[in-house]
Parts: structure tokens; C-alpha cells; sequence
């Protein structure tokens, strides 16, 4: 019962940027399609990924703060303009899988940190992939992710990114190879096009 409650919370949190970021831009139309609401996105953004507003905006505030962190960010995206993704649900997901990955990376020698992200439309589904250093050290229990700020307790964004991708029929896998010199993680999430949106909880 707690998980989702939290979850949302941490969800809001992310939702909650992206308003502030599109309202200090001036960039009512792209913030208008964020909502819900119908019509042109022409807005200005500070970093041009890809042709979808949202993922655009989002993947422009991360290499930000990845460059400002130190952090080697590749990203590619290729999506439609469109997606049959409710928009606060796209950018929580994808949100939180970046957030997950720079948190992990930061700690490290300036060195070994690296994040590698793509998010692209694949045979009817759209594929987001992140992968990132980390120090190593995983904490599971029962083969759930276990957060690092939460002792013992199931960590919120990865729960978050389950529950989202589930809600839309699709499927999301976390693996990671680990070594005494440090690790590599993986996030891959797979959503299906064309089912008509989100499946009933």
C-alpha cells in the first residue's frame, strides 16, 4: 500500500520540474501538450534531442545536469513527434530512470562516469535504454532493487518505472555486471504501440 503512495509522490516531484521548466521558458504551447491539451508545440528548448516535446525537454534538462556533474552523457532518441503515451506518465518513467542513473554515476572518480541513454521506435515498440556506471554495490532483496537512501526498503523510482510501464502492457528488465573496479547497469524498458493506451489497474 505504501509503495504507490510514494511512488506518486516521487512522481509529482519530476512532473512538477517539467511545469516549472516549460512556465520559466515562456513556452506555454509545449507545456499545454504536457497537460493534455490539444494543439501545435512550437515552443523554444535549450537542447534539441529529438522532435517529441516532452522527451525533448527532458532529455535536454539531463544533459545539463550530467555536464554539470561531470558526467559523459551520450543520449539518442528516435520517436514520432506523437506517442500513445499519456505525457506525465512518458516523462515520470523515463524521468526516473535518468535520475536513478546520474545518482549512481556522480559518486565515481570523474573518470568512470558515463551514462548512455536511447529511446527509439522499434517493430511497433518504443524501446528506452539506459545504462550508466555505478560503484558496484547492489541491494536486492527477492530480485527487487532495493533503495540506497531507504535502507531496506524497495527504492521508489525503479517501483515507479514497474508500475508505468505495466499500466501500458509493456515490460521492463534491470541487469548489471559488477567488479572490484566498479559495475555497469542496465535499464530497458519495451512499450507497446497501437494497444490503445493504458490497461486498467
Amino acid at each position: 500500500q505504501g509503495e504507490p503512495a510514494g511512488g506518486a509522490r516521487h512522481d509529482r516531484r519530476h512532473r512538477r520540474g517539467v511545469v516549472r521548466d516549460y512556465a520559466a521558458q515562456g513556452d506555454l504551447n509545449s507545456l499545454a501538450a504536457y497537460l493534455g491539451e490539444d494543439g501545435p508545440v512550437t515552443g523554444p528548448t535549450r537542447v534539441v534531442c529529438c522532435g517529441h516535446p516532452i522527451l525533448n525537454m527532458l532529455l535536454s534538462n539531463f544533459v545539463e545536469r550530467a555536464r554539470a556533474e561531470g558526467i559523459r552523457f551520450t543520449a539518442y532518441a528516435d520517436v514520432p513527434d506523437m506517442l500513445p503515451f499519456e505525457g506525465p506518465d512518458l516523462f515520470a518513467l523515463c524521468a526516473n530512470l535518468l535520475e536513478n542513473a546520474i545518482e549512481a554515476a556522480s559518486p565515481l572518480p570523474k573518470e568512470k562516469r558515463w551514462i548512455d541513454a536511447g529511446i527509439r521506435q522499434v517493430s511497433g515498440t518504443v524501446t528506452i535504454t539506459v545504462d550508466n556506471a555505478f560503484d558496484g554495490s547492489i541491494h536486492e532483496r527477492s530480485g527487487e532493487l532495493l533503495s540506497r537512501k531507504r535502507l531496506g526498503q524497495p527504492g521508489i523510482g525503479t517501483a515507479s518505472v514497474r508500475r508505468i510501464t505495466q499500466s501500458y502492457g509493456g515490460t521492463v528488465a534491470f541487469h548489471w555486471e559488477s567488479t572490484d573496479q566498479g559495475g555497469a547497469f542496465h535499464a530497458a524498458v519495451l512499450l507497446p504501440l497501437g494497444k490503445g493506451g493504458k490497461e486498467d489497474a
